[in-house]
């Protein structure tokens, strides 16, 4: 019903909400339908939410395997849930924006949210069904950029070139987000940059 926090609850809300759950009049859904014993409500919803979020960054980013059994479904009901609070990026710098001027060179620079089929990232039938380029109401979002690679055979290079050089000074770490189709698996990326007087270094590669 969308009530997995306090933001997307009607009553609670300070934005506008409403139930997600879409009923069909002629034949009612015995499990999820408004008055049926087994519909959640919205605080069981919350408790769930917040449990099932603390046990995947326990696993996912503290690498704490005693909460696996919770995550794969193999375990017992979960003990109550602590709170805790963490400032979104973890002191990470964007690098880069693409909005700032970069030009790109075996694949193009394209638009998360957008109506144009030239500029969207994704195909007309498939925006969005993505979980990476999601959107509700908004048409167009500005700032929301990525780089779609294209390539016919193994070894092709994509380049992406910001318009002034980039500092890595004083980083211990570069991140990049790599999104492949659906369905599709062993796809091998290798990672390089190149400095401003051409010398490059190969950071490594990856497995999608």
């Amino acid at each position: 019903h969308n009530y997995f926090n306090s933001e997307w609850t009607p009553g609670l809300a300070e934005a506008p909400a409403s139930d997600d759950f879409w009923e069909d009049p002629e034949s009612p859904d015995p499990v999820c339908s408004a008055g049926s014993a087994t519909r959640l409500t919205a605080a069981q919803q919350h408790r769930a939410g917040a449990t099932y979020v603390a046990a995947a960054a326990r696993l996912f980013v503290a690498g704490d395997d005693r909460v696996r059994e919770l995550i794969d479904g193999t375990g017992p009901r979960a003990p109550p849930a602590g709170v805790l609070t963490h400032a979104v990026g973890a002191g990470r710098g964007a690098g880069f924006l693409p909005d700032d001027g970069v030009r790109v060179t075996g694949g193009r620079l394209c638009s998360a949210v957008d109506p144009d089929p030239a500029v969207a990232c994704l195909d007309e039938d498939t925006q969005g069904a993505s979980p990476h380029f999601a959107y509700w109401w908004p048409e167009r979002e500005t700032g929301r950029g990525a780089v779609a690679l294209d390539w016919t055979a193994p070894g092709t290079a994509t380049r992406v070139r910001p318009r002034a050089p980039l500092s890595l000074k004083g980083a211990d770490s570069l991140a990049l987000r790599v999104i492949v189709p659906p369905g599709s698996t062993g796809t091998r990326l290798d990672v390089s940059v190149t400095d401003a007087a051409g010398r490059r270094a190969t950071l490594g590669s990856v497995r999608a």
